[in-house]
């Protein structure tokens, strides 16, 4: 199954140590992101005309001494490439947005979240949740970029928050991408179990997606985010989370053996699953989306051969001692039923599967059998591969970078820790 029990055990412990987490900075011991390149505090001017543009559009140094001027550039790939996080800091903007859902007869609000880089050092900290102050990280900060930039959509997992894996979010923010996440409301980490379990949301998740893309392509002018949205867009998720981005990409649902899906999966809401049955016949593929990063997801059964219908590029991550949603039922499956172009998988070899998240550093023994104990890879390393593949694999594949495609195929960082498939 797909739900996260786990999480829901979790929630009030979580709550009593969220606030200690954020009271000192714990950036310099995350590899994920140490290494931020400093900036001059108060600069929020572009860059000079000496520079070339990055993912975003903003410029980067680019000038070279005497000694230099004449030699060619070494474009050899190096692993520094992409652990290292880029030249911005990190901004943080929370809004609410409402839509009605297909076969609701209520609006759904959401709360959105986004990262974007920004050239300030210091101003009001973003609070994760409302509640995790996160030093670095600094809300309404001046947008750096002028130009469009590439987006990174993610979706958190079963009773989780947007915020869930920030060290992803605030990774690509320094590389001038714009990161957009929102809650599932009645699925999130603050919002107990209903009785109804995950069913509702197998065709609310989507549509969340689908209606966050709708809301910041309409954010108004006034918005200081409006029209830096560029069509580059790329969406990732964890567990429900990597159900509902390869949902979002074009995965059709097995809608004939949704009664047998629904039994294993989620037996006490099979009514409200088959009941959106003609509404998931049509699938939710979001064309604006050019490839998905796909996390430990589940949903294998919903979809079946469906998921041969994903025609973008995909690059799934799972783990290979993951016990809630074990290889052999998703992961496995998943991957063979994947068919599209460039489809690619990173298994972690001593991740569970709480290691593509945060949360296994923010509560002490929390899930130590699912990736957060000490017999596995410590979650701070994962995130620095993480980061690096997903990274590369997003300029490669969403912005036709020839280097970045040239970095994916040297193996950096492996060390026997992932073993990569390609179809």
């Amino acid at each position: 199954m797909y739900t996260h029990n786990a999480f829901n055990a979790l929630a009030a412990l979580l709550l009593g140590q969220l606030l200690l987490v954020g009271c000192g900075d714990d950036r310099d011991d995350d590899p994920s992101i140490a290494g931020q390149t400093e900036l001059d505090a108060g600069d929020t001017t572009a860059r000079d005309t000496s520079e070339q543009t990055d993912d975003s559009g903003e410029v980067q140094d680019t000038s070279m001494d005497d000694a230099s001027i004449d030699a060619a550039p070494d474009t050899t790939p190096t692993p520094e490439q992409y652990t290292e996080p880029g030249p911005y800091g990190i901004g943080f903007q929370r809004h609410e947005m409402s839509y009605t859902p297909e076969g609701a007869q209520e609006p759904r609000t959401l709360r959105v979240v986004f990262w974007y880089p920004t050239t300030a050092t210091d101003g009001e900290l973003g609070q994760y949740a409302d509640l995790l102050p996160r030093e670095g990280v600094f809300l309404n900060a001046p947008v750096a970029v002028d130009e469009a930039a590439p987006v990174l959509v993610f979706t958190h997992g079963s009773s989780a928050i947007a915020e869930q894996s920030w060290f992803m979010a605030e990774f690509f923010a320094t590389h001038g991408w714009i990161v957009v996440a929102m809650d599932h409301p009645g699925n999130t980490l603050f919002e107990r179990d209903n009785g109804l379990g995950v069913g509702p949301f197998v065709e609310l998740r989507p549509q969340d997606v689908v209606a966050t893309i709708d809301y910041i392509d309409a954010l108004p002018a006034s918005e200081a985010l409006s029209g830096l949205f560029s069509d580059a867009r790329l969406v990732s998720g964890h567990s429900f989370g990597g159900y509902t981005a390869l949902a979002v990409v074009g995965a059709t649902y097995d809608v004939d053996n949704l009664d047998e899906a629904c039994e294993a999966l989620e037996p006490r809401s099979c009514d409200l699953i088959e009941e959106a049955a003609p509404r998931l016949r049509g699938g939710y593929g979001d064309p604006r989306l050019k490839a998905a990063i796909p996390m430990t997801p589940g949903g294998y059964l919903l979809f079946g051969e469906g998921l041969a219908d994903v025609d973008v590029p995909v690059l799934l991550m799972t783990g290979a001692r993951d016990t809630t949603l074990p290889e052999p039922e998703e992961g496995d499956p998943i991957w063979e039923a994947l068919d599209g172009p460039d489809a690619t998988r990173m298994v972690f070899l001593n991740a569970g599967h709480m290691t593509f998240s945060n949360l296994c550093e923010v509560v002490p023994n929390f899930a130590e059998d699912d990736g957060c104990g000490d017999s596995f890879l410590p979650p701070p390393d994962a995130h620095v591969i993480i980061n690096a593949y997903s990274l590369a694999f997003a300029r490669a594949h969403v912005l036709n970078d020839p280097q970045a495609m040239a970095w994916l195929q040297q193996g950096f960082l492996l060390d026997g820790e992932v073993e990569v498939f390609e179809k």
